[in-house]
């Protein structure tokens, strides 16, 4: 009997959930290579005029550097609440950094922060993405 009440408790919490709590609706961001390169992207929101690299290494383990690969004419999505994410910064401006995936294995971080060894950084606003409908195309 106690097993039962603490089961009827948990549905009806669960089924309930939290109506005064709103975590947003999540968008997809799509990034899609259409080159014969393997890239690796790093997306950042710019804090006021930070335009830089930032110091430490983003993909310290092969695992995260497999996370951010996007293969050669292919895509990677993004999902994330981004509507609610642009509203907490205080620029309101997306980094969206593509590397190659040869530069870097084969180049230190620090020396790809150095010589900025980025293919392309794409600054975008939250209409920037609707008005290329959640799609970023590279080249």
């Amino acid at each position: 009997m106690k097993n039962t009440t603490y089961l009827f408790l948990a549905v009806l919490l669960i089924c309930a959930g939290c109506p005064d709590q709103d975590f947003g609706s999540n968008r997809e961001f799509t990034i899609t290579n259409k080159t014969d390169t393997r890239l690796v992207s790093m997306l950042a929101f710019r804090i006021v005029t930070d335009t830089l690299l930032q110091n430490s290494n983003p993909y310290p383990t092969s695992e995260q550097l497999e996370l951010n690969t996007i293969n050669s004419q292919s895509s990677m999505t993004f999902v994330d609440a981004f509507d609610e994410t642009f509203e907490q910064q205080s620029d309101k401006i997306l980094m969206l950094y593509l590397f190659s995936r040869d530069t870097i294995e084969q180049v230190s971080w620090d020396q790809i922060v150095d010589e900025y060894l980025v293919l392309r950084r794409y600054d975008l606003t939250l209409e920037d993405l609707e008005a290329m409908d959640w799609t970023v195309e590279y080249p």
